[in-house]
């Protein structure tokens, strides 16, 4: 009988530049790899050699086991003795480290750096145990008695080496092999990310006590680099928030669009049932509106100055502009109007 056989993987940890990067965002890298699909693992591409992870494909083991279920309905007893056998060693050494290697996964794709270097840790102790040996023998034990078996029992002698069993067994190890190196990669990485969210959640804290002071241009620059660190959607948030209030209402815009970006690439589709709706949309939407609503102001500002009318505009267009902006204007604030036209 013949068992399927994993197809290749490639797997890469350096970004696509060839560049190392540290404080711009390793965090963010990892995350955009994941997103691109280009340069990390437990991805869909494929190679022409080297085994792909038995849990990359999750059709793979699922098909296994229906190849079991076959034998056992074909009534050949000794056939699916066998299988049993195979099934059992899949089930005592590597169903329990690859659970564990998905939830470590499926943590980091969260971004919940604690839970993935757990779940890691765990796994790679098993990967790195004395488990390995004991699952490698046990695969060439299976495929030396299948093969002594059917030697005896057939008119034809087949080579342990082109006994299917042994193929399966050969993929396995292998597999156990290249899983091991990248869930060691993965927990590596998850610790990193660690260290920058924490480093992130920092500054977004300064930038929040400078904000409360009044101070918005130190306070951007603590969410500037909070982003650069984690590119979190609520840094974004919080620095699109001070651009509100410095009447830059373009760029809050830009910020809440990045912060839904952000988000969704984190949480997936994110609906009005969500708690983090109305702080995203519904401030993105409220500030689309209030632009809306200040464009013709500052066009109107704009042409009353340059038409030698500059006391017409702040008489008439000036208290306009405050009312909507919710505080007076400045000098800045017309050196960024003018900028803008």
């Amino acid at each position: 009988m013949a068992y399927p056989v994993s197809t290749g993987g490639s797997d890469q940890w350096q970004t696509s530049d060839g560049n190392k990067h540290d404080s711009m965002g390793a965090a963010q890298i990892a995350q955009d790899n994941i997103d691109s699909g280009k340069n990390m693992s437990f991805t869909n591409q494929q190679s022409s050699s080297g085994p792909k992870s038995l849990f990359d494909d999750p059709a793979y083991l699922e098909k296994h086991r229906k190849d079991m279920e076959e034998i056992r309905k074909s009534g050949n007893a000794v056939v699916d003795a066998h299988s049993r056998k195979l099934d059992s060693i899949l089930d005592k050494y590597y169903r329990t480290v690859q659970k564990l290697h998905i939830e470590g996964n499926d943590f980091f794709r969260k971004q919940n750096w604690n839970g993935a270097i757990e779940a890691l840790t765990k796994a790679l102790s098993i990967y790195t145990s004395n488990q390995f040996e004991k699952f490698k023998k046990e695969l060439f034990d299976h495929a030396h008695h299948v093969n002594k078996y059917w030697n005896k029992n057939s008119s034809k002698s087949e080579k342990l080496e082109d006994c299917p069993e042994y193929d399966f067994a050969e993929t396995a190890i292998k597999t156990w092999q290249n899983d091991m190196e990248r869930c060691r990669e993965w927990l590596e990485m998850a610790k990193k990310n660690s260290v920058l969210f924490t480093k992130a959640d920092e500054l977004c804290g300064q930038g929040n006590r400078f904000k409360g002071q009044g101070n918005l241009d130190q306070a951007i620059s603590c969410f500037s680099q909070a982003i650069s660190y984690s590119g979190e959607w609520k840094a974004y948030c919080q620095r699109g928030r001070c651009y509100e209030e410095q009447g830059n209402i373009d760029q809050a815009i830009a910020d809440f669009n990045s912060a839904i970006d952000s988000a969704v690439k984190k949480f997936g589709e994110i609906t009005r049932a969500d708690f983090m709706y109305q702080e995203l949309y519904g401030n993105r939407d409220r500030l689309i509106e209030k632009a809306e609503q200040i464009k013709p102001i500052e066009e109107r500002i704009v042409s009353l100055i340059r038409d030698g009318k500059a006391q017409s505009a702040f008489d008439v267009e000036k208290p306009k502009w405050e009312e909507i902006v919710g505080r007076e204007m400045t000098n800045e604030d017309l050196d960024r109007i003018f900028g803008k036209k």
